[in-house]
């Protein structure tokens, strides 16, 4: 099991990286990025979703939000026994993800509508105050652009379709669901959700190519 460490390692150090984000860039890039939201998006979703979602709605957003840290390492261990050396290379692209990401919020800071939750969110029975918790004693936030969550599902979406081909639709609908519980529960910004793809997308490749480059020349 010590071949998963990795992905609690980066989670765990993702807070790290944030309280860093200013080391570089004193101040937030959050007014380029509104202004960009406002240009791209009609209306500003992070508010209008809590607004109008009815609390039990709202507990199920939490839940998928909170799903995330889970099943990062559920599937692959799941896929471990018939799929050795592509979990192999599924935890070593993302953890390549998480570094290149906790590099980006540090010298990209933005710190998203997360000020906004208090005011905005219900107080819930279970995944709100979990996640209330989690952001109060763990994560304070501040790596909002490109969403770090987004990328890393995205990548844990492409490599659980190949672990389990049958279930494609449900696991894209599974991704398509934790991208809206980002923006539904105050966390992001839409334009941050369409950068986390991006960069999610390009952070497969790149990871997938050095794991492939690393293993090649090991071989020989």
């Amino acid at each position: 099991m010590y071949l998963f460490y990795p992905i609690f390692f980066f989670i765990w150090l993702y807070p790290q990286a944030c309280a860093l984000r200013h080391s570089f860039i004193t101040a937030d890039f959050d007014p380029r990025l509104l202004s960009l939201e406002k240009s791209l998006f009609a209306l500003e979703w992070y508010r209008v979703i809590p607004a109008v979602f009815p609390m039990w709605a709202m507990e199920i957003v939490h839940g998928i939000y909170f799903s995330y840290y889970i099943t990062l390492a559920v599937f692959a261990i799941i896929a471990w026994a018939r799929h050795h050396r592509l979990v192999s290379e599924y935890i070593f692209v993302l953890s390549f993800t998480m570094i290149l990401h906790q590099w980006m919020l540090i010298l990209f800071p933005a710190s998203g509508p997360v000020h906004l939750r208090s005011a905005t969110m219900p107080e819930g029975v279970l995944f709100i105050p979990a996640m209330n918790w989690i952001y109060s004693t763990l994560d304070q936030g501040g790596g909002a652009f490109p969403s770090l969550h987004v990328a890393a599902a995205f990548v844990m979406t492409r490599y659980s379709i190949r672990f389990f081909p049958k279930k494609q639709l449900v696991l894209i609908l599974y991704f398509i669901l934790i991208a809206f519980s980002t923006i539904a529960g105050s966390y992001h910004y839409a334009i941050d959700i369409v950068a986390g793809v991006i960069t999610g997308w390009i952070s497969l490749q790149i990871g997938a190519y050095i794991y492939s480059y690393l293993t090649r020349h090991e071989e020989t």
